[in-house]
Formats: C-alpha cells, structure tokens, sequence
C-alpha cells in the first residue's frame, strides 16, 4: 500500500437522524437503519480499507458542546452544518444555507444554496448581522477539509459586521484549519487529521436519504447527486479507486434497494421518487423508490 493509501478516510454516520426526521415529516414507515449502515461501511471498508468510521453518536456530540459553550459564554452560535446541529432540541443556532452546486451534466458550478428561498450568502449574513448586533459568535460545522467554504463564510461574516471568536468543527483536517488560523481565528477540531484521502458523510452514499449528495437546483427544486454511479462521481467526488467504482456503486445500490423496501412494507404502501426529499437528479422517475432503483441496477 503506497503512502497515499496510508492515509485516514473518515466517515461520519448521518443518515439515522435524517431519516427519523424525514418519517416523522411525511408519515412514512422507515426500518431501522443500523443493519443497513453496517453493509455500507463494509462496502466502503472494502474498496478503502482505512475508513475511520465516526458514530453520529460523536459527531451530535460536537453540536452539543457547542451549544453548551455559547451558553455559558453568551455566544451566538452559527451553524454551516444542517444535518447534526438541527437534532438538538434545544439549540439555538442560526443556520446559513450553503452547499456545493453541480450542474445537470454533474459538473460542479460553486457555491451556492439548498433552498434558493434563503437568498445568496452574503445576503444572510447581512441579515445575521442586524440581528445579532454586537454579540460575538461561533462558527460550527461538521466537517472542514478544504477550508474554502469556511473560509469565504469568515470573509462575508465579517463584512456583514459579525464579531467571530471562533470556529468549531466536528471533523477538522490539518489544511483547513491551517486557512481557518490564517485569518486570525482559534478553532477546535475534535477529531484531527493532519493529511486524509478524502471524507465522505455517510448520506452522500446512501440514495434516497435526505441532504443526500451535491445539489443540482432544478425548476422543481434542489434535487441530489448521490456520490455512487450513475446517479453521481464517486471517482471524483469520494476518491473511490475507479477499478472499484462499479462495484461498489452497485453495493450502495442494492443496499439503498433493500432498505426502501423494507421502508415500503413497513408504510404499505408505494414512497415515490418524488416523495423523497432530495430526489436523485438522474433516478428515474417512479411511484415506487425501489422500482427505479432496481431500474438503473438493470445498466
């Protein structure tokens, strides 16, 4: 194994508290997600024998010390992070919409947002801003890599006028939090890694989840392109090694397959692709999730 290979790939958990969210939302009936999560990461585990699995039990841990702190030190919270931060009941956060965008041919455009209702981010910072006044403030987020992302939300925060302390992510890499520092801010990482092959969150794999993939905004709305084949580039986008691609697209498919099954008998009745809430752009369209997910497997 090269030194590359060597390298950590973590892998946070998401999917069980999206999918508790998303049953109680539409009234549908989900299995329990643990059987399912498990073949996941075996698949993963096969084609990337260093994943680092990361529970969603530690990662809403993070979201929670967070919360903690900015209480005691009369912070305000802000959260780039809409999966984890969310679940807490008692939170008290305010959320920017932020996410990379691909276009229909999955080519990625930049920057922009899930929901095109919450307005470009620099407009949601102003309005931040007005409402936060003089309060100094957190930035968490699950995962910071790149750093690119965190670091134009510090730019246009403090442009707005927002008085940062701190950032706090679940998940920091060494490069990111090097561009964090750089810009004259502390941040904690609980989970550290100098150098990664890449991560992944457990939903970008998982089709049909909800926040499931990049988003492609559509006329219909935002719509998903999971990290598997065909419906997204897992070469790219996951760093899965593209002798291992069709094989282990076709495992995250059939798992995907088994678990809206057992979903459909357990709400007995048909969950159409549109039903979900971040409909895969290139999943056939369907009364029945399984249906096109058993379609695409035919290629």
């Amino acid at each position: 194994m090269s030194s590359e290979n060597k390298k950590p790939y973590p892998y946070p958990q998401d999917i069980g508290g999206l999918l508790a969210s998303w049953s109680r939302n539409t009234g549908y009936q989900t299995p329990s997600p643990e059987p399912y999560q498990s073949e996941l990461f075996q698949a993963l585990k096969t084609v990337l024998p260093t994943a680092e699995l990361i529970t969603e039990k530690a990662m809403l841990s993070t979201a929670r010390e967070v919360i903690a702190k900015c209480k005691k030190d009369n912070l305000a919270c802000i959260s780039i992070d809409n999966v984890y931060m969310p679940q807490i009941t008692d939170k008290g956060s305010n959320y920017l919409d932020v996410t990379r965008l691909v276009d229909k041919s999955l080519n990625p455009i930049g920057l922009g947002q899930r929901n095109l209702a919450s307005g470009e981010l620099r407009c949601q910072l102003k309005k931040l801003a007005e409402c936060l006044g003089n309060k100094p403030a957190i930035i968490y987020d699950d995962v910071a890599w790149e750093g690119s992302t965190m670091s134009l939300v510090i730019d246009m925060a403090r442009q707005a006028g927002i008085n940062l302390k701190e950032v706090v992510v679940a998940i920091g890499i060494g490069e990111a939090l090097q561009v964090i520092q750089d810009k004259g801010l502390p941040c904690k990482a609980t989970y550290y890694y100098p150098e990664i092959i890449d991560t992944v969150s457990e939903r970008d794999f998982m089709v049909g989840s909800p926040s499931s993939g990049r988003t492609i905004q559509t006329d219909s709305g935002a719509m998903g392109a999971p990290y598997i084949k065909p419906l997204g580039n897992p070469e790219k986008w996951a760093s899965i090694p593209s002798e291992k691609v069709d094989s282990f697209s076709l495992w995250a498919l059939t798992i995907a397959s088994e678990f809206w099954s057992k979903a459909e008998t357990l709400s007995q009745t048909s969950i159409p692709t549109w039903d979900l809430e971040k409909p895969p752009f290139l999943l056939p369209v369907s009364s029945s999730v399984c249906n096109a997910l058993n379609q695409i497997m035919k290629y």
